[in-house]
């Protein structure tokens, strides 16, 4: 007799207007997207109990999705959804490659195994199972301003995972398009439909009280790990190069002598972000001897840099830096330095999902060499940078 298989479907495709901002499954929660804690539950299974996990997105989401997936190494089949709840359930289930589907909200970040196998276990005769929790509050109908009463006993919150018959369902979305509940489609086809109890951790994120919750959950489940990196540079001023610092021209007859645009300060910032999370500096990642390399704008290398410890899971707590030189005056450009810096890190956040981040991640001081030393004879600048990390585990 075959042995029946099952696929794990997530529906991560809505817009999740009501909680505002970004949609609410690109929010990072305890420093991950809220869609990769659902996908790390159900890794935990793939290969024994689920042959395969599928992510269904919104288009404009998929190709960074896809690359995050990649980075982490993650066995996961990303594919486009569609502008309406049921055309993205077709779509991830026109990719699963199992008889049957258990398909997830993205939105319930804390659903566990045991109620996936609760789910599988309970399968048997029906052509799908649901899991459930009964009504706490007492429930009411209100119709023409008339309040009449519900008995709460049999009624029933749903949640999901639903695990259902992958090819049945895929005939009744093609005869009924407007599905909203998958066991409600197969409830309306006669066939037979099977429950769980759920659990009430597994809620999903609808409003901003959900988050609030979630975040705490988040917070009180994983060991929050703090790092500190260092970054240094320094770097010759010669004739006839350009300045730039922070990523800035600056005007004046002197400029850095580097193989890139020598911008020592975004250099300093790129070395602490690497070392607080413990990867290679910039001399190994972006070597001198490799032209891709030559005159090449720091700030392309501080994105790279960005990219690479958020891809680590770190998330940017502050960067401080500090910035020796005798020549020129820069007191009046400090502000305008450190906006820049801070933009950049900003718009690369929010790349990698963040929600709502605080406005600086970076500060910078300018000290005179006060006449003395390498510095103050105007043979160069020197920069030192400090970044802290932090991430859940």
């Amino acid at each position: 007799m075959k042995k029946n298989t099952y696929s794990f479907v997530i529906v991560a495709g809505g817009s999740g207007t009501r909680l505002g901002g970004i949609p609410k499954q690109f929010r990072l929660l305890g420093n991950i997207p809220v869609w990769l804690w659902t996908c790390k539950t159900a890794l935990k299974l793939l290969g024994g109990t689920l042959c395969d996990i599928v992510l269904v997105l919104p288009p404009a989401y998929l190709e960074s999705c896809e690359k995050e997936c990649k980075s982490l190494r993650l066995k996961i089949k990303c594919v486009a959804g569609g502008s309406e709840r049921a055309l993205s359930v077709k779509s991830g289930l026109l990719a699963a490659i199992g008889d049957y589907a258990l398909i997830h909200d993205a939105a319930r970040p804390f659903l566990t195994s045991d109620l996936i196998l609760r789910l599988i276990n309970a399968h048997g005769k029906y052509d799908a199972i649901v899991p459930i929790l009964p009504s706490s509050d007492a429930l009411k109908i209100i119709e023409n301003d008339t309040v009449t009463i519900i008995d709460r006993s049999k009624v029933y919150r749903t949640q999901t995972p639903q695990l259902v018959n992958k090819n049945l369902l895929l005939e009744l979305l093609d005869n009924n398009p407007n599905i909203k509940d998958e066991a409600e489609a197969i409830v309306a086809s006669g066939k037979l439909v099977g429950y769980v109890y759920g659990d009430e951790m597994n809620f999903k994120i609808t409003d901003d009280f959900d988050w609030k919750v979630a975040e705490k959950l988040a917070e009180n489940s994983q060991n929050k790990i703090t790092r500190v990196g260092y970054g240094y540079d320094i770097h010759r001023l010669v004739k006839g190069r350009k300045l730039v610092l922070a990523g800035m021209d600056i005007p004046f007859d002197m400029g850095l002598l580097g193989h890139s645009d020598a911008d020592l300060i975004t250099h300093a910032v790129c070395d602490a972000l690497l070392g607080a999370a413990g990867l290679p500096d910039i001399g190994q990642l972006f070597p001198a001897s490799d032209q891709q390399y030559k005159d090449i704008n720091s700030i392309e290398l501080l994105k790279d840099c960005i990219n690479r410890v958020t891809n680590e899971g770190w998330s940017i707590e502050w960067i401080d830096s500090v910035l020796t030189t005798q020549v020129p005056r820069l007191g009046n450009l400090i502000p305008l330095m450190i906006d820049n810096i801070n933009n950049i890190i900003l718009s690369e956040l929010h790349r990698n999902y963040e929600p709502e981040y605080p406005a600086n991640f970076f500060n910078l001081k300018v000290k005179s060499g006060e006449e003395a030393g390498s510095v103050g004879r105007c043979e160069c600048m020197i920069c030192h940078a400090v970044a802290t990390l932090s991430k859940f585990c």
